[in-house]
């Protein structure tokens, strides 16, 4: 595992689920956008944190930037290969837009 730092947006809302133990995490998938020679590339990593009380504040849209270690797993399934990205984040920090639930 290697640290890496990401700025993006979610994809969409973030989700809370407990471990084995009961520990509450929360999960969101970040779409990060790198434009190269006039060409756009978007990568998706699957962040995975300790609850927080920025949970509120995890909707889709939501500019963050996010710290911490980067896994990457290769699955392959019905002949095809696919590749998951994952941080498990030690720092989390919102930009831009900020919402809550009323």
């Amino acid at each position: 595992m290697q640290n890496i730092t990401i700025s993006g947006n979610l994809i969409s809302d973030a989700r809370l689920f407990n471990d084995q133990s009961g520990k509450e995490y929360m999960s969101f998938r970040v779409a990060v956008n790198d434009i190269r020679k006039g060409e756009k590339n978007t990568t998706y990593y699957d962040v995975t944190a300790s609850k927080t009380g920025v949970m509120d504040y995890l909707k889709k849209g939501q500019g963050v930037i996010v710290s911490g270690k980067l896994t990457i797993e290769t699955i392959d399934k019905d002949g095809k290969s696919f590749v998951n990205i994952n941080v498990f984040a030690r720092d989390l920090e919102l930009y831009g837009q900020q919402r809550a639930n009323a």
